[in-house]
């Protein structure tokens, strides 16, 4: 293995656009960022031990810098491994930000100026998408994501995240070269990263969301990390480089698949656990190699017990089914003035289906296409996904074989209102209507009905559930 002896990140690297070979390609344009280091690795290390030990989730973003390094090399071999693309999210005091430049301290310069690593939403996703080509390996910062102008971010992060941007004809009307990259990519911003997208659940495998956790201590905590970052990066990156080329490549492969038993063992069960291992495998790989060229002694199996617990909360907000249930009783709460109670009189002026109260829950019954009309409207865009999910889960009452349920909403007299509820001048004979009917726990919606049901058509706990 020939040694290195250059002084910056992109100079350490010779980037290979030919067949992969056992090399670290980093970055084919290298004229786009700032790589040249500056002060001391010392004083970067000193920071580090005085500043970052001991908080968990600046520890894990020291790892996310190296990572980047792991990312472009690992990609040229493995299909499964792409971008790894971290949001951190909540408001200004919780130090996102300063976290999100000390990661990329690692490598280059951490600024928004000078060709620096951080970069801002602030811009068109073909420019974004421009500016990640040919980059394999140096870790960027994509700031304050509500300066993004774009409606959704669904297409834009699966491309982000996929590293190959969209086919698109030249002038002369021929296939335009693709540009690709595989690298990591820090994103910061207020709100959830998912807040602007749409209830894919593929997303949440390839992105991952960190909300409201508070990075820095303080702010002096902040304030004496960035003071040392803004003169004192980019040596740790040459280090760490310049190890793995002495160690020998395999040793990247080694420590990653040591971290995938790891985290597959730690990793609570569910669909996703391998892909979620292989991504959080990398990330402590790198921090575990980090460890061993640098001596930063970061805590790696508190860094694993940390990406643990978010990944439990993420499979609550992954289950595609839970998320549109909630969104549903939620809209059932804020419109139940459209909805018949069982046993009333009174028909709404614009009615999207009736409710029926029973012991522990209300039967909630959505005229077909209205709760379908409302699921896309909530971002849920293939409604028979969310239905199947319900059905799984035994929140359906249906009839056999079927996810629906036949109800009589509207009386004979009533067709005139039942033709504009059902969009149609064309309406069934029979008297019952197509629905799906969920059902809703009584103890999800207390003190959320503002009308009281009428009692004859409850039993005895549900009356007295009401003060009846």
């Amino acid at each position: 293995m020939r040694k290195k002896t250059e002084t910056s990140c992109s100079a350490i690297i010779m980037c290979s656009q030919k067949k992969p070979s056992r090399t670290l390609p980093m970055i084919q344009k290298a004229d786009v960022f700032n790589l040249e280091p500056k002060g001391s690795l010392d004083e970067w290390k000193r920071m580090i031990e005085e500043e970052v030990k001991g908080n968990t989730p600046l520890e894990m973003m020291v790892c996310a810098g190296f990572s980047s390094v792991l990312v472009g090399y690992l990609s040229r071999f493995y299909d499964e491994v792409d971008t790894l693309l971290i949001h951190l999210a909540g408001d200004s005091t919780k130090g996102k930000t300063t976290a999100a430049l000390l990661a990329v301290s690692v490598m280059g310069m951490p600024s928004n100026k000078k060709k620096g690593l951080q970069k801002t939403w602030n811009g068109t996703s073909n420019a974004i998408i421009n500016m990640m080509s040919g980059n394999y390996g140096i870790p960027i910062v994509l700031d304050e994501l509500s300066m993004s102008h774009a409606k959704s971010l669904t297409s834009e992060l699966y491309v982000l995240a996929a590293g190959q941007e969209k086919s698109r004809l030249n002038d002369e009307m021929k296939q335009r070269k693709q540009g690709t990259w595989a690298t990591t990519l820090l994103s910061t911003g207020e709100q959830s990263i998912f807040e602007r997208t749409n209830q894919n659940v593929g997303l949440t495998v390839r992105a991952f969301d960190f909300s409201n956790i508070t990075w820095t201590s303080s702010a002096a905590n902040a304030d004496a990390i960035r003071k040392v970052i803004q003169n004192n990066y980019g040596h740790a990156g040459i280090t760490f480089i310049q190890y793995l080329f002495d160690s020998g490549l395999d040793i990247i492969e080694e420590t990653w698949e040591k971290w995938q038993a790891a985290c597959l063992e730690a990793l609570p069960d569910s669909p996703f656990r391998t892909r979620i291992a292989k991504k959080y495998a990398i990330l402590l790989a790198a921090g575990d190699i980090a460890n061993q060229s640098l001596s930063l002694s970061l805590d790696l199996e508190s860094i694993l017990s940390f990406l643990v617990e978010q990944e439990k909360e993420r499979m609550i907000a992954r289950d595609i089914g839970a998320k549109a249930f909630q969104y549903v009783t939620q809209l059932f709460v804020q419109h139940q003035a459209n909805f018949r109670r069982e046993g009333s009189i009174v028909s709404p002026a614009n009615c999207w289906g009736k409710m029926f109260f029973h012991r522990d829950h209300v039967e909630v019954a959505f005229l077909k296409h209205i709760l379908e009309q409302e699921l896309r409207k909530g971002g849920f865009d293939d409604p028979k996904v969310v239905i199947r999910s319900w059905k799984e889960k035994g929140w359906l009452v249906a009839e056999k074989d079927r996810a629906t349920k036949r109800v009589k909403i509207f009386e004979d007299s009533e067709q005139e209102a039942r033709k504009k509820a059902l969009g149609t001048a064309n309406v069934p004979k029979k008297l019952e209507d197509t629905t799906y009917s969920i059902k809703i726990p009584l103890e999800a919606l207390k003190g959320l009905i503002s009308e009281q049901p009428h009692p004859l058509e409850m039993d005895e706990t549900a009356r007295s559930w009401y003060g009846f």
